[in-house]
């Protein structure tokens, strides 16, 4: 394929395409993945999106989903390092689901004697304006508890009025 006669964005999402159908799952495909997720500017992320849906009628992200998740974890369980299989875990969720990946990171940073403010603040930050209705439900759904109700059971002052704010909760 003359992937230089493509337009950026429709190149990348051929590229994806054509890794996500080598039907072996492995390290290789995660490669591709993360190079076009990661190195490539919002906009042009969108845009990868955007022709991804547009020639293989299927969002990128379900076709990730569906065709890379049981194998490919798998290939990182048995990348020997613990550290680098937590590593590339993480990865995967974040392009896969977002929404989980912050909504495990938020319970974690809850969860035991002491609250983790640091990594509770961060998660709920950087997700504010993105995706926070939807983390908001797979904390829910994770927890059987509300975000709002944990919130509140685990932070105070004007801290947990800051942190409720921007959830979206009331006060």
């Amino acid at each position: 394929m003359a992937y230089w006669m493509e337009e950026p964005p429709e190149r990348d999402a051929k590229l994806v395409e054509k890794t996500l159908k080598r039907g072996k799952a492995g390290i290789t495909q995660l490669q591709v993945i993360v190079e076009i997720a990661c190195a490539s500017s919002p906009n042009h992320l969108i845009a990868v999106r955007q022709a991804y849906c547009s020639l293989f009628d299927c969002s990128l992200v379900e076709a990730i989903t569906s065709k890379v998740s049981s194998s490919l974890q798998k290939a990182i369980m048995s990348s020997g390092s613990h550290d680098l299989g937590s590593l590339l875990r993480v990865v995967i969720l974040c392009i896969d689901a977002p929404e989980k990946h912050f909504a495990e990171v938020i319970r974690a940073s809850l969860s035991g004697h002491r609250t983790d403010v640091h990594s509770l603040a961060r998660a709920i930050l950087a997700r504010v304006e993105i995706d926070m209705m939807k983390i908001k439900e797979e904390y829910f759904n994770m927890n059987k508890v509300s975000l709002d109700d944990a919130v509140v059971r685990k932070t105070s002052g004007g801290y947990k009025d800051f942190l409720m704010t921007l959830i979206g909760a009331r006060i």
